[in-house]
């Protein structure tokens, strides 16, 4: 459970996650803000036969971007 708790506090921290399911598909997920509380995330999903870890630094710009603007959007 210690454990759990730990790696739970990181993704919150660091506001990204990636995972690689059972079915080969690697995802990535960030939150979404209104009024500083996460009310939402946005995720990608790409298949694993098609991912090359040198795509994760593109993605998470990419989907961090993303998400920022959907944020902006919703306190506007």
């Amino acid at each position: 459970m210690k454990e759990l708790n730990k790696q739970l506090l990181e993704k919150r921290e660091n506001e990204f996650v990636q995972t690689i399911s059972l079915s080969h598909t690697v995802g990535f997920a960030v939150p979404i803000y209104k009024s500083d509380k996460v009310v939402a995330s946005l995720s990608i999903f790409v298949t694993q036969s098609r991912y090359i870890d040198s795509h994760k630094e593109k993605i998470s710009k990419l989907i961090y971007k993303a998400a920022k603007n959907i944020s902006e959007r919703l306190e506007s």
